[in-house]
């Protein structure tokens, strides 16, 4: 559930331009996932965290 909010408010606060709030939110998932050892999900968000989000 965590997960989920943390990259909902990421995509959010990037689409609102505030960055800093984003980079937070997306950075907890990758933690998330980093703790989850679940390298393809820490990719995904690496590039939602950069803006391609269908890559």
């Amino acid at each position: 559930m965590a997960l989920l909010k943390n990259i909902n408010f990421g995509l959010t606060y990037q689409k609102m331009g505030e960055p800093e709030n984003s980079h937070t939110n997306f950075n907890e998932a990758i933690q998330l996932f980093n703790e989850m050892e679940a390298p393809k999900q820490i990719e995904k968000v690496e590039k939602a965290k950069k803006g391609n989000i269908d890559s």
